[in-house]
């Protein structure tokens, strides 16, 4: 699986790339044929608590899932959007074993 982490507009910490692939490779207990997964962290405009947003989508053939999450870290808003993209892994799969 190749895995892509883009920041935009700001330079995110080698601790932060690191989690996000160890957090990425479990995602192949729910598919094994995810190919690419891309991940962007952004800061978002607002000017609330959470505003540290992290956007998911991981490829397989014939399908993409996605996950767009906002909180009040890039470690928490990565976990919503995972949680998200393996909801979508967990339904694709029983729709291809039905």
């Amino acid at each position: 699986m190749q895995i892509t982490i883009q920041d935009v507009n700001f330079h995110s910490k080698e601790e932060l790339k690191a989690h996000t692939s160890e957090k990425l490779s479990k995602l192949k207990k729910f598919s094994s044929e995810i190919t690419t997964c891309k991940v962007f962290f952004k800061l978002a405009n607002n000017h609330t608590p959470e505003h540290f947003e992290c956007e998911l989508s991981a490829h397989i053939p014939g399908h993409e899932v996605f996950g767009k999450s906002v909180a009040d870290s890039f470690e928490a808003a990565l976990e919503k959007s995972i949680a998200s993209v393996e909801k979508q892994l967990k339904k694709h799969k029983e729709k291809l074993l039905n």
